[in-house]
């Protein structure tokens, strides 16, 4: 019952913004609210049917449905010089700063304890990002993948950085339930704010489908944020672990026990594509720094900040 309390909670909070977050009101306040509420408890068709959409494309996507995730080709040095760039510009304005390299915005984010950065939309429209999207076959794989019409769905992209904090100067949120095995005041500090920002397993809920591109646009080992997923969790439902929360590792195992938990690292221009309803994370900063870019495309529907029609920017005719 507490996991449909808090997605009341979650609609109340989200209904005095609800014309500036979802295009369409409160008709897709509403949609994005029982998705989060009950899919996590059910199959999703598009999976395992092929009525949608058969249309031969020149990248093979059954991996992706079958565990929920791919590789994809390494993206260009200058590519991740350009993105670099307009994160650390932007970024500059945000925080009122002059970074000049990527180690003068992580010395800034140490010092104010700043875990993960504020997004940095891109300009889906600019002829390099536009380069990105053909060269590495984005649409083309979201589009088999999704089974869906390309004219009827959404994408938006952005870049964010993690950097290592000292938790002991953060507080924990109020509210929160914590896992049995977190005791300490500081665990408990830990748990929440590496949940807040996303560090703990979970799936997430933006439609009943849709698919994310990562691109690591810095060296990413063990201990520098890496990314973990779990296969095929995005297709097996187990109601011990349906409610839609934050998960420990220990607390999936035994429900994903013929899945594996890949540890996804590399170097700068690293990429995969997933299905982000299956569990995953980011891993909390010991060492250096993270920066990513994640592109999602979706059907319309839901919230849709910073999406725009992927029509406007790809001529599918």
């Amino acid at each position: 019952m507490w996991h449909i309390r808090n997605n009341i909670a979650r609609f109340r909070r989200n209904f005095s913004i609800r014309n500036e977050k979802y295009k369409n009101g409160i008709v897709d306040l509403f949609l994005e609210t029982f998705v989060k509420t009950f899919l996590t408890y059910l199959p999703r068709p598009f999976l395992y049917f092929n009525f949608f959409n058969n249309k031969k494309t020149k990248v093979d996507v059954n991996e992706l449905r079958q565990n929920g995730y791919m590789k994809l080709s390494y993206l260009d040095n200058d590519l991740i010089d350009y993105f670099i760039n307009i994160f650390l510009n932007k970024s500059s304005q945000i925080y009122n700063s002059n970074f000049q390299n990527i180690d003068q915005a992580n010395e800034y984010f140490i010092k104010n304890n700043i875990q993960r950065s504020k997004p940095i939309y891109l300009d889906l429209k600019d002829k390099k990002y536009l380069e990105f999207l053909k060269n590495y076959y984005i649409s083309d794989i979201a589009t088999n993948y999704l089974k869906e019409n390309p004219n009827k769905l959404q994408i938006t992209s952005y870049i964010f950085m993690l950097s290592k904090i000292n938790y002991q100067n953060e507080k924990k949120e109020l509210g929160l339930q914590f896992p049995s095995n977190i005791n300490t005041e500081l665990e408990k500090i830990k748990y929440s704010v590496d949940s807040k920002h996303a560090l703990h397993f979970h799936r997430d809920i933006d439609h009943y489908k849709f698919i994310k591109f990562f691109y690591y646009l810095t060296d990413c080992f063990d201990g520098n944020g890496q990314h973990m997923y779990i296969t095929k969790s995005h297709k097996i439902i187990k109601m011990a672990t349906a409610p839609y929360k934050r998960y420990l590792e220990e607390e999936l195992i035994n429900s994903y026990k013929d899945s594996k938990f890949l540890n996804l690292i590399g170097k700068k221009g690293f990429g995969f594509a997933e299905d982000t309803f299956g569990f995953h994370r980011g891993t909390p900063i010991t060492n250096k720094y993270r920066i990513m870019m994640m592109t999602q495309i979706k059907p319309f529907g839901g919230q849709s900040y910073n999406f725009i029609p992927l029509k406007e920017i790809i001529n599918f005719n």
